[in-house]
């Protein structure tokens, strides 16, 4: 006999003594259990692989639109937004955490790339969108507005990242205004920098006189040994019923 024959055999075995309810070796038992492990260990990488992507994605496009919504009923009067001035979104609170607050979009990775800003950057946040670092500057306020970004899995929307190069624009809108930040740069940089995310990114005796935004994501993709950085600085602000 064979050895394929044989394994066949014993695979026969194993499966005819399961449904006849009888006792299996300790090697049949071990099988058992090992391609149970098995098949859980592939039920989890495909649901972090695609499942969690599914789930997000559905879940993020239904923030956008009730943000819009929520804005086309509630109208806000515009404020004072000129780029550098301080004022920006100074009369809007950061929210609670997990909050959808703005609405981002890059032209750089695609017409239909569009993501929820929610407030806080932990885990759990990062699951409904883009996430606003705490205490970090809010949209068109002088200093540096941090948003951090799942890579890969719960809607990957930082996927393609390193897509995005000096000249590239970021388009963030809020209740009040929509805000215009152009690319000046990127690096990759340690996860212990959190030099990026000072009110002037890498400078930490500066006092901020402009408005940054700086986005950050792991790197390289199913990794976490570094982050691919992003800055860019505000270029343009134009109030919702009004200009700035």
């Amino acid at each position: 006999m064979t050895r394929a024959a044989k394994r066949e055999q014993r695979g026969g075995s194993v499966l005819r003594a399961l449904v006849d309810n009888k006792p299996l070796g300790v090697m049949a038992l071990l099988g058992v259990a090992l391609l149970t492990v098995g098949i859980g260990i592939g039920g989890y990488v495909s649901w972090m692989m695609f499942g969690t992507d599914v789930v997000a994605a559905k879940k993020q496009t239904q923030s956008v639109h009730d943000l819009q919504e929520q804005w086309k009923k509630s109208p806000t009067p515009a404020t004072p937004t000129i780029p550098g001035d301080g004022s920006g979104e100074r009369e809007v609170s950061p929210g609670s955490q997990g909050t959808p607050f703005a609405i981002m979009r890059m032209p750089g990775l695609g017409k239909k790339w569009i993501q929820p800003v929610v407030q806080g950057a932990d885990v759990e946040q990062l699951r409904s969108g883009v996430g606003h670092v705490a205490g970090s500057a809010m949209p068109g306020q002088v200093g540096n507005v941090a948003i951090a970004g799942h890579r890969v899995t719960y809607g990957k929307p930082f996927y393609e990242i390193d897509r995005l190069g000096k000249g590239d624009v970021i388009n963030i809108e809020t209740a009040t205004a929509n805000y215009v930040y152009t690319i000046t740069g990127t690096e990759i940089v340690r996860p212990t920098d959190v030099r990026v995310f000072l009110p002037v990114p890498n400078k930490p005796k500066a006092t901020p006189s402009k408005a940054y935004l700086t986005l950050s994501s792991c790197h390289p993709r199913w990794d976490n040994k570094q982050r691919y950085i992003v800055y860019a600085e505000l270029t343009s602000a134009t109030g919702k019923t009004g200009s700035s």
